[in-house]
């Protein structure tokens, strides 16, 4: 599993709200408990500069195996490149550091795109043939138990 956290627009002041720090911990505990050894790779994007410096404190608390897994990236064609060799398939534009900032911006809880119902209409993405597949996986374990997926807003 492969983890992208996008920092585009966060700021030092942010990470001391409460909401920040609660989700964090639930974050890792709902890996550590669910994942555990699973995590391939966390891609930790857009990277202000303060980032590095918090990550140079906590980097002693790790195992080395988990130090392996995190790589730091600020925007640009290095970040790009990785975000593509590590996400291939699944890969979404809308992360390339490059674009307009303005017409990139996404508003947090809203879905900007209709999945796709048939595995023929697939891109990379979030229509991935790695989403298409696990979307249909979903519906299956839901349709075992009366269940369907709940609709979600798409601009």
């Amino acid at each position: 599993m492969t983890n992208v956290v996008d920092m585009r627009g966060s700021s030092f002041r942010q990470m001391s709200n409460s909401e920040y720090i609660e989700f964090g911990k639930r974050f890792v505990a709902m890996m550590s408990a669910n994942y555990p050894g699973r995590s391939y790779k966390t891609l930790i994007i857009n990277a202000p500069t303060w980032i590095n410096v918090l990550y140079k404190i906590f980097k002693p608390m790790l195992r080395e195996s988990t130090r392996q897994k995190i790589i730091i990236l600020k925007a640009g064609e290095e970040q790009d490149t990785a975000l593509k060799f590590y996400l291939g398939d699944s890969f979404p534009d809308d992360l390339l550091s490059t674009g307009d900032p303005k017409k990139d911006k996404k508003v947090m809880g809203t879905s900007y795109y209709d999945p796709v119902e048939e595995q023929e209409q697939c891109m990379p993405g979030p229509n991935s043939k790695v989403e298409f597949g696990m979307r249909e996986f979903c519906k299956q374990q839901l349709a075992l138990y009366n269940e369907t997926m709940l609709e979600v807003n798409t601009i």
